[in-house]
């Protein structure tokens, strides 16, 4: 990374950016990194964002060096330096060196402390929509209610929407926001639930996260107001949508009151550039974990070598079911198990399924010291009802 000073990864050292409001004189967006530590930190504000497709083809001054970044991270800086915002931010991609895993670990370790410490999070949800500013004026006119669910009052805000000619373009402005590619981020979980204040960005125009909440949850009464088929098309459109945004704001309201398995339990598999971020991306708010204590985020660990170490750290009761979810999530199957893991105690080799002649493979924690006999599959077949039963039964104590 250009121009960077090494953190000292046993501490909890940060870097802290600045945007210079000024170009420079060839046009680039200037920024600027220092170290500081968490516990004596400047006021900060996080950005929370998806890196977005395609390459780093946008260049930047980074410590006095040309940098290349991603589009959706140009246009945010280029928004901060519009704005002569008077403030420190903190922005993954900058301010952690990427290519070094040592401090990429260790910088995943802190990161709930970095989101939790910072003074506001920043939600970049991407440049201006053609009517970003009618959404939000639309959003603050129905949540002039002070957030009542009433039916009666609900309705008469939409009908109000609809005198000023305002509701098809309103559907369609939420439609596009609650679509967002931001929404099915595995890290936002983390990094909206330990928010002491959030601001959401479209472009220039800031969308307040109370009216965004509230609209979205009144949303089911409101939508039995839109008659015929633009009613039918709001509702299908907006029901699975407005579901990732729900379960995002929901866990702001939850706080960091659950375990890392009852976390894995409820969580989507979200998108990401890394799999094992479905894991690393909620430790900061899972209660038994913190940068301290608990699972620790390792980029050095395969994907099976994460399965294991989440299956014994976790420790669960109902074991199966619990196997099964992580499985989902850490498409564990499409993985070779490497010799190391098959050394570990009780690890065991299950055939799940036997498709054309082949016999597939899922891997799962022993949690008694099954007799090996019992787990290999039958000559060249997979193991069949019976046997999976009993096997199940064994499995589950």
């Amino acid at each position: 990374m250009p121009g960077f000073k090494t953190l000292e990864n046993s501490q909890r050292h940060f870097r802290l950016l600045t945007v210079a409001p000024a170009p420079s004189s060839a046009g680039l967006i200037r920024c600027s990194t220092e170290i500081y530590h968490l516990d004596g930190a400047p006021p900060y504000r996080a950005v929370s964002y998806t890196w977005g497709g395609g390459t780093k083809n946008r260049a930047i001054f980074l410590n006095g060096k040309k940098f290349k970044v991603r589009p959706n991270l140009y246009a945010l800086l280029q928004h901060l330096q519009r704005s002569n915002y008077d403030s420190y931010f903190w922005i993954d991609a900058i301010c952690i060196a990427q290519s070094d895993v040592r401090e990429r670990n260790h910088q995943v370790r802190i990161m709930g402390s970095i989101y939790t410490k910072a003074t506001e999070v920043l939600v970049w949800l991407g440049p201006e929509l053609a009517r970003s500013n009618e959404l939000a004026e639309d959003l603050s006119m129905l949540c002039g209610n002070n957030h009542s669910y009433d039916n009666q009052t609900l309705r008469h805000c939409y009908r109000t929407l609809c005198e000023r000619g305002n509701s098809q373009r309103f559907w369609d402005d939420l439609t596009s926001l609650c679509g967002n590619s931001y929404w099915l981020r595995c890290w936002i979980l983390q990094e909206v639930s330990l928010a002491k204040h959030i601001q959401f960005l479209v472009g220039n125009t800031a969308l307040d996260c109370n009216d965004l909440s509230w609209v979205c949850r009144a949303l089911p009464v409101v939508a039995t107001a839109v008659d015929g088929a633009d009613g039918e098309r709001v509702r299908d459109e907006l029901s699975s949508n407005i579901g990732r945004v729900l379960h995002v704001l929901d866990r702001k309201s939850e706080g960091k009151s659950a375990t890392l398995q009852g976390i894995l339990m409820t969580t989507e598999k979200t998108d990401c550039a890394d799999v094992r971020d479905r894991v690393f991306g909620v430790l900061g708010f899972a209660k038994d974990c913190n940068d301290v204590e608990g699972l620790q985020a390792d980029y050095s660990w395969d994907v099976p070598r994460l399965f294991y170490e989440v299956i014994t750290f976790c420790k669960p009761k109902e074991r199966t079911i619990f196997t099964r979810r992580l499985s989902y999530l850490l498409e564990i199957s499409k993985y070779k198990i490497s010799e190391e893991i098959r050394a570990k105690p009780g690890w065991v080799q299950i055939a799940m399924s036997m498709n054309a002649g082949d016999i597939h493979y899922q891997w799962r924690p022993s949690w008694k010291q099954l007799r090996e006999s019992a787990l290999r599959p039958v000559g060249n077949r997979a193991l069949d009802l019976e046997e999976r039963i009993k096997l199940e039964r064994q499995l589950n104590g």
